[in-house]
């Protein structure tokens, strides 16, 4: 009935964000550059109260804004550090350490469509909703999907012609390149798709990955899976 919350615990360099729902809330974890971001398709409010009481030692910047679909939680780090999800009953634990303690399962993206009008598509099992999100710092948008975990996301940042898919720590975080483009959820599935078809090349290649760093555009094909 009340807000979640958020707590937060160190033990040396590790540091580990509680975020407590009465229900199972399908959540999404992602960096960029210095920012760490938490999206929850929530009803409840989050009390970011005792982040902020511990903003100077461990935190440079708490915001947390609310959208027609849930909430989303900025956090500036004062430091390097690379960000875990795990879900504890109804509640979302977020560890930020040197090393990514517990890694997500590997998200893959296959191309789909009738060949005149291509799309992307992300097996999500569970998936929760989408969310389009200003990120003022970088000056652009960002589209996240949301889900109940296990935490699942892409590994490695991928750019492609018409948007880049985002390394994360779990959901699935696309940047639009396009202005039309838009992610749906379908069926436990994540489909990517621009009104004309996406424009995908037949070549496979691996991006840097870059979990702190902001995405290069460099246009690259898809990972056929």
């Amino acid at each position: 009935g009340g807000p979640a919350r958020l707590q937060v615990r160190r033990a040396g360099a590790t540091v580990r964000i509680l975020v407590p729902f009465d229900e199972r809330t399908p959540g999404a974890v992602f960096q960029r550059g210095a920012t760490l971001w938490l999206v929850f398709a929530a009803g409840q409010d989050l009390d970011i109260a005792a982040l902020q009481s511990d903003q100077n030692d461990l935190f440079s910047s708490i915001d947390v804004t609310r959208s027609r679909n849930g909430a989303a939680v900025r956090i500036g780090l004062d430091r390097a550090r690379l960000a875990s999800a795990e879900r504890d009953g109804e509640a979302w634990i977020v560890t930020l350490a040197q090393t990514q303690l517990a890694p997500p399962r590997p998200g893959g993206l296959q191309r789909g469509g009738d060949g005149a009008s291509a799309i992307a598509v992300a097996d999500l099992p569970d998936a929760g909703t989408v969310h389009r999100l200003a990120d003022p710092l970088a000056g652009d948008e960002v589209i996240v999907v949301t889900a109940r975990g296990p935490a699942r996301s892409f590994i490695r940042t991928r750019n492609f012609v018409d948007f880049n898919a985002l390394a994360g720590s779990h959901g699935f975080v696309f940047q639009p390149i396009a202005d039309d483009l838009s992610v749906t959820i379908e069926n436990d599935r994540v489909v990517v798709r621009r009104p004309v078809g996406l424009t995908i090349s037949e070549a496979t290649a691996v991006a840097q990955v870059a979990p702190r760093t902001a995405p290069r555009n460099r246009l690259i094909g898809f990972d056929l899976e």
